[in-house]
């Protein structure tokens, strides 16, 4: 059953904006059908009590969520691609259970954005990571920010492991084994990531990761290593 997000306070909850309008056309619900509800938090099992115009009042009980989420937080930077493979890479991997995902304007990135552009790619991307969250099912819509560099957005992390077809170290089975908590990891944009870049991440302790022979394209080693690594942590199981 897909999941919307929405405030609940006392039991009751509102549902109006977009959601509405998905909920009211798309799904076709009405006054006393069944829909689950998430506040970030807890998961909630709800019941539409009134429909009007504008919004969809609910009574909500609180349900039991365990498993929802991964119990690890795993972060995706990624430099910034072009066309709407950004939009591909943030539904995808939010729908596969990433925590974050971190854009930023490579040094080899095709596309440059400014501080304006980038402010509203972020909050176009936020709603593209919303709608997945709520289709998949999830209690939480991973927070997407676009950074001016790969300095910035590493900015905060502790532990990760960068995809680098230049050296080959450690498999992706033995990075994730490397990590006892939370961690992120790196792809670079279209034109990979530079030997600035490279050795930025060797700096900060971030170690070079492959993943195998054949090379991928950004977008597909983004959702391909955030399937891989999550069904290494047992995310993917029963």
């Amino acid at each position: 059953m897909q999941r919307f997000f929405a405030v609940v306070h006392d039991g009751k909850a509102v549902i109006d904006g977009e959601d509405y309008i998905h909920l009211t056309r798309s799904l076709r619900v009405k006054t006393g059908d069944r829909v689950a509800l998430t506040d970030g938090v807890f998961c909630y099992d709800a019941v539409i009590t009134s429909i009007d115009s504008e919004k969809a009042v609910l009574s909500a009980v609180r349900a039991e969520a365990e498993g929802v989420e991964p119990r690890r937080r795993i972060t995706l930077i990624q430099g910034f691609p072009k066309g709407d493979k950004s939009e591909f890479i943030t539904q995808k991997c939010t729908e596969l259970g990433i925590f974050e995902i971190r854009f930023f304007m490579s040094d080899r990135s095709v596309v440059k954005l400014d501080e304006k552009q980038r402010k509203a790619k972020a909050e176009r991307l936020s709603r593209v990571a919303a709608s997945a969250s709520e289709q998949s099912g999830r209690l939480i819509t991973p927070e997407v920010s676009i950074f001016p560099s790969l300095a910035s957005a590493l900015e905060g992390v502790s532990d990760g492991f960068l995809l680098y077809e230049k050296e080959r170290k450690k498999s992706l089975k033995e990075a994730v084994g490397a990590f006892s908590g939370d961690f992120a990891f790196i792809i670079g944009a279209e034109g990979g990531i530079s030997e600035k870049e490279a050795e930025l991440c060797q700096n900060k302790g971030v170690f070079p990761v492959t993943l195998g022979r054949r090379i991928l394209r950004t977008e597909t080693a983004a959702v391909a290593v955030t399937a891989a690594v999550m069904c290494l942590l047992g995310e993917l199981g029963p």
